[in-house]
């Protein structure tokens, strides 16, 4: 589907509209490479669950998001709005790019993060997410941003999982002591992406 954007022109709307298009074929990847038959396991075991006591609920529920964003990327039109001067931009100069109230999730450079269980910040908007355009600089953080950002709207809980959600060692060891954790990580999704597509 077509990707949309309110308030983004220009430079990064091409920059972005060129990351996203390349999203589908990284997502299917994941997709084929969490199939029974073709698992992953290395990768899996890396991201969520070190110790290789595999839950097959977990397998399953780490396949579905992919699956899930794999299913948006072709049947919704996903709009990135342009958050740029907001307030909450202006306050983190750090800020990437969030879906949910601000007080409940930051994806951004400094750590910032915390519970994202509370209100969604574009009821009834579709599939929508809120990105400042000067984050268009580097095409792979932004394909990796906006499936972040995809995996928490398509639901399973998925969040940014304290302590440290976004950074990478904390990530390696959620997998590690606590899977439960890992598989409610959005950005243990996107180092598995990241990792399995040599991004």
């Amino acid at each position: 589907m077509p990707v949309k954007f309110d308030g983004i022109a220009g430079p990064a709307a091409m920059k972005m509209t060129a990351a996203y298009n390349a999203l589908p074929q990284y997502v299917d990847r994941c997709v084929l490479a969490l199939t029974p038959g073709h698992i992953d396991w290395a990768r899996y075991r890396t991201w969520f669950d070190a110790a290789g006591n595999t839950n097959p609920a977990n397998v399953q529920l780490v396949r579905s998001v992919f699956q899930t964003v794999q299913q948006w990327l072709r049947t919704k039109t996903i709009t990135f709005a342009n958050v740029g001067g907001s307030s909450v931009d202006l306050a983190i100069p750090g800020l990437c790019a969030y879906v949910l109230a601000p007080t409940h999730h930051m994806r951004s450079g400094g750590g910032l993060g915390g519970t994202a269980f509370g209100g969604v910040d574009h009821v009834g908007s579709g599939v929508r997410v809120l990105i400042p355009p000067r984050v268009a600089a580097n095409s792979t953080e932004l394909l990796l941003t906006m499936f972040h950002e995809l995996c928490h709207k398509v639901g399973f809980r998925v969040v940014d999982t304290p302590p440290s959600p976004y950074d990478e060692a904390a990530c390696r060891q959620k997998a590690q002591t606590q899977p439960q954790l890992a598989i409610t990580n959005a950005e243990n999704y996107t180092f598995f992406l990241k990792e399995l597509n040599g991004l």
